[in-house]
Parts: C-alpha cells; structure tokens; sequence
C-alpha cells in the first residue's frame, strides 16, 4: 500500500527550498529596483548638465555655485544688464533652482519670483514636489539636494579648492567636489554635480576617489560618472 503525504523531512526541505528561492527573488527584485532609482538620478543629472549647457550658451559662462558671493553679484551684473533688483542667496544647493528655472519676466528683478509671477521659459523643468522653500532641489527619493560646484580658474588651470557645500545631512557631513587619485579635479574646465547617493549620505573626510575612499562617498552619483562613484573604481 503506497504512503500518503510527505514525512516531516520532506516538508521541511520543500520549505527551506522555497524559502531560499524566495530570498533570491527578493534580493534580485531589490537590487533591480536600486539600480533603476540609480539610473533615473543619473538620467536626471543628464538633464541638469543640458540645462547648464543651455545656459553657457546663452550667456557666455555657466551659473555661480554661490561660494563666493562677489562672482554671484558680477555674473548677474554681467548676464542681466538691467537687472536691478536685490542679489539672491546663491549657494552650491540653491545655484540650479535660481538660474534654470523660471525667471520673473521684468528684467529689472528676475530673481523675485513667486506664484502668480509671469515668468520666462525655464532652461530646466524642476519638480515643484521635490523642491523645498529654500530652493533646494532633491533627486527623487532622496532627502538631501543636488549640489551644484562651478569650476574655478587660478593661473589658468580649473579647480575647485576650498569649495563644500552648505547643507549637512544626517551625519553631519557636507557634499564636496571630487578629485582623481592623481590630485585631478573632474570636470575641472566646467562643472560637478553630486549627489548623496542611495544612502543621503555625502560622505566625510577627504574627497580623493581611490580605493581609500569611504562607502558613503562611492555610493554617491554624480556627472562624472557613469552612477555612482563606485564605478569609477570598478
């Protein structure tokens, strides 16, 4: 006479098996939906570099990131002749909202927008869910900015010495442009954006890509990569 049922071996293999095919499909499903939030920043990030180039070509030179307020004042008075107005607070997280987005259509005070300003075409189409009262603006999902670093000319090299940006996140550390292990800036002749990556964590310490570099700093995505930090090292 054939038995009937399974022994209580028997079920309890089927259950590890099926418990151990079920974690493979949700570390796949996990890492399938950390990957697509990756390349929709990166994507993002894309649309900012377009933007700012759109920028350049209109006025000759890319936006300040705000680090030093006297540039701010001479690229305004430089790219908007009559503007008249009072100088915004420009810093590296605030730089993209207040010179891609919409402009007041007086040229006199471009700067002072609000709800029922008329206002010019924007060079970039900003989420208004995603941007705070400061105008700070985060990649979806996120809960710390793009930071936006200009590049600087000393003796007609690019750099970006001394610049950091002003907001900390929850360990209290501030975004910074980055440099190769050769003591290269990137994108020294134009422009970084970065951001906190996955973890909303920018990172601390020094901001050399190399194999010393902390995980919270290759978790970040930036414009000079393909992602994040990481796979310049990979």
């Amino acid at each position: 006479m054939g038995r009937k049922g399974f022994t209580l071996v028997e079920l309890m293999t089927v259950i590890v098996i099926i418990a151990i095919l079920a974690g493979l499909t949700a570390g796949a499903v996990n890492n399938a939906i950390k990957q697509a939030r990756i390349a929709a920043i990166r994507a993002e990030i894309g649309q900012l570099e377009m933007a700012l180039s759109a920028y350049y070509g209109k006025y000759g030179e890319y936006p300040p990131d705000g680090t030093d307020a006297t540039k701010v004042k001479n690229h305004i008075n430089q790219c908007y002749r009559n503007f008249n107005g009072n100088v915004p607070t420009v810093t590296p997280e605030t730089a993209l909202k207040i010179f891609l987005g919409p402009l007041n259509v007086n040229p006199r005070d471009p700067f002072n927008v609000t709800d029922n300003t008329s206002t010019t075409k924007p060079f970039f189409e900003f989420d208004r869910n995603r941007l705070d009262n400061n105008n700070r603006y985060s990649p979806s999902g996120s809960t710390q900015p793009y930071v936006y670093f200009r590049a600087e000319f000393v003796k007609g090299k690019g750099n970006y010495d001394g610049k950091q940006g002003t907001v900390t996140d929850g360990n209290n550390n501030r975004a910074k442009p980055y440099a190769d292990a050769n003591s290269k800036w990137y994108q020294e002749s134009t422009f970084q954006i970065v951001t906190a990556g996955l973890d909303n964590d920018y990172g601390s310490g020094n901001a050399v890509v190399n194999d010393n570099l902390g995980a919270a700093h290759l978790d970040n995505i930036v414009n000079f990569a393909k992602g994040r930090l990481k796979d310049l090292l990979d």
